[in-house]
């Protein structure tokens, strides 16, 4: 995925699990996002974070004990604005 630089990143997420999810962990660049509490799991990053180049969007689904139970990992990268 491409993405432009200088323009905001957002997201939702939706995550549906036979047993109960104890939490969810997303990361842009390895960086902790904060995300709305309850479903969908809205997040919204400034686009001044994100540089000219490639970045991750990493997302664990938590059971009980912590471990992660889904992960989905995907790259993009931006480009520059103009």
């Amino acid at each position: 995925m491409t993405v432009t630089a200088g323009i905001p990143l957002s997201g939702s997420a939706w995550v549906q699990v036979a047993r109960p999810a104890a939490g969810d962990r997303p990361q842009l660049d390895g960086v902790n996002v904060p995300v709305e509490a309850y479903l969908p799991h809205r997040f919204s990053r400034p686009a001044a974070l994100f540089k000219p180049g490639a970045h991750t969007l990493d997302l664990q689904v938590l059971d009980a004990a912590g471990r992660p139970m889904i992960r989905v990992y995907s790259s993009f990268t931006v480009t520059p604005h103009g």
